[in-house]
């Protein structure tokens, strides 16, 4: 429901929307939150304009949890914006293969 509220809320106007990416960044660095909350927080910057979610995300990508690299990679695989994939191939040996696969999926996707 909440995710709902804020993707209807970055509709409003830029302020809106810079405020709340800002709430779902700082959700998404509180590290003591359960994984399925930053993992969240990707995937609802991809609901914003990508100017405003494409620098979280790459962030996202240096993240020591593999499943939020994993969303990060295939959120911005779903923006489509080819300048992140140099970002995305480095981890194409990432230990994790849920990410390794991610990186496979996407790089064929954004090309």
């Amino acid at each position: 429901m909440r995710g709902a509220r804020l993707k209807q809320l970055a509709h409003d106007t830029p302020q809106d929307a810079a405020r709340d990416v800002a709430i779902v960044i700082s959700a998404l660095k509180k590290e003591e939150l359960p994984t399925n909350m930053r993992v969240w927080a990707v995937r609802q910057l991809g609901e914003f304009d990508p100017s405003l979610a494409k620098p979280p995300l790459v962030a996202a990508l240096r993240d020591s949890n593999p499943e939020v690299v994993e969303a990060a990679i295939r959120t911005l695989g779903r923006l489509g914006d080819a300048s992140t994939l140099p970002d995305i191939l480095k981890l194409k040996q990432h230990p994790d293969p849920r990410v390794q696969a991610a990186v496979q999926e996407v790089a064929v996707q954004v090309r």
